[in-house]
């Protein structure tokens, strides 16, 4: 397994070309799923609350099988961390109907606010042969 040179940044900018949406630029978040990107603002938010941890964990979630294989999500994950009234936070994935396919108690929270909503969707960009890329934005950026 080859080492990554000491002075290439861990997250690389991209430019996406994608005609389902509006967004140009995306980050790589995961090595281990590098099919999943991540839009400027997104990045840029999570970045400045010190909390890429959750964009990593939402990406390292995509292979699990109730996320990867779920006949719900064909379309759109709605990603919500909320917390209830002891300030303990919830992540969890819906799909376009409201339901509850996944959710996990967090507990690294000191930097996120009462409530954040990301979508992910697929989306084919390039010459995609082996299936879609996983592209996580705002709901603004939707």
């Amino acid at each position: 397994m080859k080492n990554k040179p000491q002075n290439q940044p861990r997250y690389q900018p991209g430019i996406c070309e994608c005609s389902q949406m509006n967004i140009n630029t995306y980050y790589h978040c995961s090595f281990r799923y590098p099919k999943f990107l991540i839009s400027e603002e997104a990045f840029d938010w999570a970045k400045s609350r010190s909390c890429i941890w959750l964009l990593e964990k939402i990406a390292i979630l995509q292979t699990y099988p109730i996320i990867k294989r779920n006949p719900e999500l064909p379309d759109l994950q709605i990603w919500i961390v909320e917390f209830d009234e002891n300030r303990l936070a919830t992540l969890r994935c819906e799909g376009e109907k409201s339901r509850v396919v996944y959710q996990d108690k967090i507990e690294r929270t000191e930097s996120l606010p009462d409530r954040v909503t990301f979508y992910c969707y697929p989306a084919l960009i390039g010459e995609d042969i082996d299936g879609p890329h996983h592209i996580l934005l705002f709901p603004s950026e939707y």
